[in-house]
């Protein structure tokens, strides 16, 4: 078992006494953040439609130990991915890109520290854990300042890393419907990953229910044709396509052949937008006011003759 320690600082801290309500919304936030943690580094994406599986609860299991003085600090305990859930952390995997030795809320902390930094391309996160994180607001909302993350690494994230977060989510361009084409290059049957080889490069993709494995290892090595949803990071580059169709590519497939990218290119906060209104700008400059010079005798005149 690993110890971390979560500090609450400011005004609302009050030693070993925590208001339950803190101490639901802090938790809440990093037992579903765990989850979707470890399940985009497994599976691809960081939820899906349906019950989740039964490992996932395992891996991102801990503990709370005790919580101490010197601000409120909340101690949990935390084991190793292939201790957590031994069966599944055990299978062969093509796609592994996860240090075991890891426990999920390290891979939590990764992605919520990249988010803080503004890391666009990262692939520790995606929108759903960037709405998690963002639920980390309630915490600060209850009158703390900063929460101090102590494991591994030490993370702080306070009011300007929360804003910076929050930027960070309005600018991930929206999911689109795509079509691609490309020779299907690895598969992993227990959760529909797969990479396709297309003339500009490889995406990783994940299929949902209507596409089997057993129709996946068919194709394998062969060119096909992918429909489905193209899921983007901040930055504007390709996640994930979520496969909703696939089927045997024909001869010509280079129209379908190139990486998806986001139908806006321009990516920009809806605060670039908002502008201030003062006492003769906005609203303030119309309301009461006709944009004519017409009398009101004239006016009337007019809208006798039209009525």
């Amino acid at each position: 078992m690993t110890e971390h320690k979560i500090s609450l600082r400011g005004p609302a801290a009050r030693g070993t006494v925590v208001a339950a309500a803190v101490l639901r919304d802090l938790l809440d936030v990093v037992l579903q953040g765990c989850q979707q943690a470890v399940r985009l580094r497994c599976e691809g994406r960081s939820s899906a439609r349906g019950q989740p599986p039964a490992w996932l609860d395992q891996a991102a299991a801990f503990d709370v130990t005790g919580i101490r003085e010197g601000s409120t600090q909340v101690v949990v305990a935390t084991q190793p991915l292939r201790t957590a859930a031994p069966d599944y952390f055990a299978q062969t995997d093509m796609f592994d890109e996860v240090d075991t030795e890891q426990s999920a809320l390290d891979l939590f902390l990764v992605g919520l520290g990249d988010a803080a930094a503004n890391e666009t391309n990262s692939d520790y996160f995606d929108a759903g854990l960037l709405r998690t994180f963002g639920r980390l607001d309630r915490v600060f909302r209850r009158g703390f300042a900063e929460i101090e993350f102590d494991g591994a690494k030490k993370l702080v994230i306070d009011s300007e890393r929360m804003g910076a977060i929050g930027s960070l989510k309005a600018t991930v361009p929206g999911s689109r419907q795509v079509r691609v084409a490309g020779k299907l290059e690895q598969i992993k049957h227990s959760n529909r990953r797969f990479t396709l080889l297309m003339d500009e490069g490889s995406l990783n993709g994940v299929a949902d229910d209507s596409i089997s494995p057993d129709e996946l290892a068919e194709h394998f090595g062969r060119l096909v044709i992918v429909s489905g949803e193209a899921v983007f990071r901040p930055s504007g580059s390709l996640l994930r396509v979520e496969a909703k169709h696939l089927e045997p590519a024909g001869e010509t497939t280079s129209i379908w052949s190139r990486i998806p990218r986001p139908l806006l290119e321009e990516r920009t906060s809806p605060d670039k937008y908002r502008v201030a209104q003062g006492p003769r700008s906005g609203l303030a400059a119309i309301i009461g006011k006709w944009p004519g010079e017409e009398t009101d005798d004239e006016i009337a005149a007019a809208l006798g003759q039209i009525s």
